[in-house]
């Protein structure tokens, strides 16, 4: 999820559990890379999240939030961390993941209205939650100005699927 105003995050699913990686660019713990002890728990089976280059800037995670959970583990875990005092949200997770992670695409429809100044079909942004393969016309209904040929690369970095394009419709 990128928001276009500097926060993102990745859920990465993998035969070793999931691993999450978030940014909020707000945030105080936004200030340095990354703030101490966001990471040196982090089993090594998700290194390559740790240390994946999609996740970095010149070598250094870009994360505020780090959370996983192996596929024995019974419970979620991150760092053991010493927030900065004074915030209710130091590392912006509350935040983060209350835009998408209601389940019904609501949330997400709010705060997409509000970010960028125009209506979303609730309709289409719920088909995007179902991971419905991304066509021309649902394109259109969220962003008219845009093709399915202009997100390829970025539907590729996050596997998102593309609808197959028949000859002779552009979508």
């Amino acid at each position: 999820m990128r928001n276009g105003s500097g926060d993102e995050y990745d859920i990465v699913f993998d035969g070793a559990g999931v691993f999450i990686r978030g940014l909020a660019h707000e945030s105080p713990m936004a200030d340095t890379e990354p703030w101490p002890g966001l990471t040196e728990s982090v089993p090594h089976v998700f290194d390559e999240y740790v240390y994946n280059s999609v996740f970095s800037y010149e070598d250094d995670l870009q994360a505020t939030v780090v959370i996983w959970r192996q596929t024995d583990d019974d419970h979620w875990s991150c760092g053991d961390i010493q927030f900065p005092e004074g915030h209710q949200d130091p590392d912006g997770s509350a935040h983060l993941f209350s835009i998408v992670l209601d389940g019904t695409g609501s949330a997400y429809k709010r705060h997409a209205e509000d970010q960028h100044g125009i209506h979303f079909d609730l309709g289409a942004v719920r088909k995007l939650f179902a991971f419905t393969p991304l066509t021309g016309d649902l394109l259109h209904q969220l962003n008219p100005s845009l093709s399915t040929t202009d997100l390829t690369e970025d539907a590729a970095v996050v596997g998102y699927p593309l609808a197959e394009q028949r000859p002779g419709r552009p979508d």
